[in-house]
């Protein structure tokens, strides 16, 4: 991975509204990328009401920062709220976030399945869906996890993460409830917090490579690590 030229940079988060920087930080952030020569993708996670307006400005100012530079932004679009208002910013490109090119994934599967060839296709691979998306809400390029079995991606470039994947996704953080009031089901909307999940976590056994962090809960496909000889398994 170190021989690999970096040409992306991601911003953001795409399953806590509260972990996506500031506005000058972002700036700051573009600005140092875009003299870098590097491409931006910014990663959005659910809207809420009360995030409708701002996120607004916010693309506003974005595509302002575009038509600047002379240049396109990526947005991940994990809310259906957020693909309708970038039908306004022909400078923003919208890509299919994980959270919306949604797939069954769980590190107990194959403890539970056992072959899970018949989990490789999702909506995704659908025509008349891709058409939809590319269509209505200009969409031709999605976020995909390794998730412990073999995707069956179509055709175009698109992204894939690794190793680690989600399974769960609250808008109402486990973490913080948990490590404040002690009882993880005492969940509640959080509207600003001291960034806890930088040095908390929930911890599983380790044979279920999964764990929980801020308002998610996620695995860890260690065989694809194994597969490109990035790291050895009982890392």
């Amino acid at each position: 991975l170190s021989r690999l030229q970096l040409t992306r940079l991601y911003i953001g988060n795409q399953f806590c509204h509260l972990l996506f920087p500031e506005e000058d930080l972002l700036f700051t952030l573009m600005d140092k990328t875009w003299a870098d020569g590097l491409a931006v993708t910014l990663s959005f996670s659910y809207l809420r009401e009360f995030m409708l307006k701002p996120i607004q400005q916010l693309l506003e100012t974005l595509n302002f920062w575009c038509q600047k530079h002379q240049t396109t932004v990526e947005i991940v679009v994990n809310d259906w709220a957020m693909a309708d208002l970038l039908t306004d910013f022909p400078h923003l490109h919208p890509i299919l976030g994980v959270l919306i090119n949604k797939r069954r994934k769980d590190p107990r599967l194959s403890y539970k399945k056992g072959e899970l060839s018949a989990l490789s296709e999702n909506s995704i691979n659908a025509d008349f869906y891709r058409n939809f998306l590319a269509e209505t809400c200009r969409v031709t390029r999605y976020e995909e996890e390794s998730c412990g079995y073999l995707p069956e991606l179509p055709e175009g470039k698109h992204s894939l993460h690794l190793p680690f994947y989600q399974t769960n996704t609250s808008q109402y953080c486990t973490l913080y409830a948990g490590s404040v009031y002690g009882d993880r089901s005492r969940q509640q909307l959080v509207t600003s917090c001291d960034r806890r999940c930088e040095w908390q976590a929930y911890l599983y056994p380790r044979h279920l490579n999964m764990v929980g962090h801020y308002n998610s809960l996620f695995g860890k496909d260690s065989e694809i690590l194994e597969r490109t000889g990035i790291v050895p398994y009982n890392m």
